[in-house]
Order: structure tokens, then sequence, then C-alpha cells
């Protein structure tokens, strides 16, 4: 076994020795991607564990493992073996081509018949930028060059469920990563009649009308107030925002986090209308504010943002966290060690997040090797 690097980005993979030379042409596709399980070019996957199931297809799915003690991540494979391929220039993306993509990890079910995302209302807005960070070994050369010139806030990377809830002219809305929810307080006649038909013939009669619409994101709306928040907020000062963040804490992801409870976390807020990411400074700004509009309902949660890193651990974190770094070679084997620490109640956080304090649109995310080896991901 031998360990490679890409030419095009900074990722590592274990292959065997002599199976590739130096300048070979290869295929690649990274950790977390999601390949189907028809294409028979990805059938040695089976005897290596990665089958599952995702939206009721079969898949194979790709993980971070240690070979020969040797980190290996993504899948590297003779361009030989897909001549379809063989004409296109390097740097290609073959995801679409290949019908991969991203692993989603669902929200568990929670009975027969309901789920903890509740029901959707439809598509993700577009008028919102979805969330999702790109990770560093991703980065082609002439971004991670900048890395330099740049200050960064570095925050905890907190392992849950993202969602984003918005105020656009006089609409409120709750989102997952993929879609928008309906508000459970708003009861559908039609499926209120088909719930009640189902309990009568199932004798599912000591479940709620509205059990099915059970939503951990709706959940955390109620628990900080958000939408009068943030409809105040907005509605006097002529804005319209999302507030973006990540929801963490029991029945979530195994709860890596060992939260007592589940708890909204934001990350990011987005403007509307000007289509772009607040920095850092103005998003604590603006949720200070929120926390400071007066509420006409029961006592709820101040809002929080994601933990930075000097707020667990000790060593203070300079405003130019990588000037030290010499050569961008080097740069990512430091970077990549700087993910592994504490997490805010966790012995092992997930990651890190760097996010430029001059440039809202430069950000990208460290995810530790020894997290993602521990819970096999």
């Amino acid at each position: 076994m031998v360990t490679i690097t890409m030419k095009e980005n900074s990722w590592q993979c274990v292959i065997k020795k002599g199976e590739m030379q130096v300048g070979d042409r290869i295929l690649y596709l990274e950790i977390d991607s999601a390949i189907p399980a028809k294409d028979k070019r990805f059938a040695f996957l089976a005897d290596a564990g990665c089958t599952r199931t995702m939206n009721g297809k079969r898949v194979y799915r790709l993980r971070t493992v240690k070979r020969k003690k040797q980190i290996s991540q993504g899948l590297a494979l003779p361009l030989t073996d897909f001549p379809e391929f063989a004409n296109c220039k390097s740097g290609y993306d073959v995801t679409e081509k290949l019908g991969v993509t991203i692993y989603d990890r669902q929200p568990p079910r929670v009975g027969r018949f309901g789920f903890l995302m509740g029901r959707a209302a439809g598509k993700f807005p577009g008028f919102i930028r979805k969330t999702d960070q790109e990770r560093i070994q991703s980065m082609p050369r002439s971004l991670l060059e900048r890395i330099q010139d740049h200050p960064f806030e570095i925050t905890i990377k907190m392992d849950g469920t993202s969602c984003s809830m918005y105020y656009n002219n006089g609409k409120f809305g709750v989102c997952s990563r993929n879609l928008e929810l309906r508000d459970p307080n708003i009861r559908d006649p039609f499926f209120v009649r088909v719930w009640n038909r189902i309990k009568k013939v199932f004798g599912y009669d000591s479940r709620p009308s509205h059990f099915i619409d059970n939503s951990v994101y709706w959940d955390m709306e109620k628990r900080y107030g958000i939408r009068d928040r943030l409809t105040e907020y907005c509605k006097a000062t002529g804005r319209n925002l999302a507030l973006q963040g990540e929801i963490c804490g029991p029945g979530i992801q195994a709860n890596r986090e060992n939260l007592d409870q589940r708890g909204y976390f934001i990350f990011d807020i987005w403007d509307i209308n000007n289509q772009w990411y607040l920095l850092s400074d103005e998003r604590k700004r603006v949720v200070e504010a929120l926390n400071q509009v007066t509420l006409r309902q029961h006592i709820v949660s101040p809002l929080e943002c994601v933990p930075e890193l000097q707020e667990v651990q000790r060593d203070k974190v300079p405003e130019y966290p990588l000037d030290y770094l010499e050569g961008i070679d080097a740069a990512i084997p430091d970077i990549l060690a700087m993910a592994d620490g504490r997490g805010l109640c966790c012995e092992r956080r997930e990651g890190l997040v760097f996010k430029s304090k001059k440039d809202a649109n430069f950000s990208f995310k460290v995810i530790s090797n020894a997290y993602l080896l521990k819970n096999e991901l």
C-alpha cells in the first residue's frame, strides 16, 4: 500500500502498490460520496462494508479509514476504467454523469407515521443560499494561497442538523437543509381527515391528530421565539434576513456534542435583499439585537452563536491564526491538526470552521480526522 496526494487538491488516499504511477490520470471521489450500487465498476465496495440505503436506494458510501496505519480518504481509480471521461480535462466534475451525490444522514423517525423534521411545505427557498462549507482538502491552490492574507473567525463545527429560519417581505419560514417545512400549528383539513381515518383503522386513538407534524426545527423556533424576534427586528430595520444554524442535542446525530437538551446555534446570517452573508462582527450585533426584542409570549431562551475556538481552549488564538505557516504544502497538515480537540461539551469535536473577517465569501471547514475515525464517518 502507498499513499498518494491529489494534484488538484489536498486529499490523500491509500492505493495498492504499483496500481498507479506518478503523473497517471485518475478518477477520484471524496469521502461522503454516495455512489449508486447499480454501477458494477464499484461492486468491490460492497465487500468493504460500504453499502448503505439512502432515499430507498442502495448506495456505496465513502468514509475515512486507516490502511497500514495511514489515513485514507476517498477513492482513487485508474481513469482507464472509465473510458467515458478519457477526453475530459483535469478537474472535470464526474459526479453528475456517475450519479454520485453527497451521503445524507437523514433525521431519525419518531414513529411509524411521523418524522422529527415534520412535513414539507415545498423546496428550499431560492432566495437563501444553502448551508455548506467547502473542506480545506477540496480547495484549489489559488484559494489556499489567500489564507495567509486574511484574519479569521474560527468557530467550533457543531455536529447536528442544519436549520434556516427566515423573514422575507412579511413571510416567516423554517427550513431543513433541503426543504421548507410546514408550520405544525396550521392544520391541513384533508390531512387531518386522513390521519383520523388511520387512527380509527389502526387503533392510534391515544395519539393526537398533529402527531405527524412533530418537528425539531419548529420546536427550536418556539423555544427561542425566533418568529417574533426576527419579524419585529426586520420590520423595524427594513431588512429581510435568514438565520442559519445547527440544531444539536439528544436524538440528533447520536448527540455527539453531549448536550443535556437540544439547542440552536447560529453560524451565519444571510442578507436576503443584498444576497450576501454578514461578516462576523455584524452577525454578532444582529444576534444581540434580536435578544433585546421584547416578546409578548412566555419566557424563551436567548439566541446564541456557535462557540468560537478560544471559548473551548486555553491557548489564545491570534487574529491572523495562520500567518506562521510556511508554504501551502506545510499548511494543510498544521490546519488539520488544529481541528482536533475539545468541543463545547464533548472531548472530541467534529472540527473547525474558518471565516474571513473581511470577505464573507471566503470560508472553509476543517474536519477532525480523529473524529471521523472514531465515529466511522
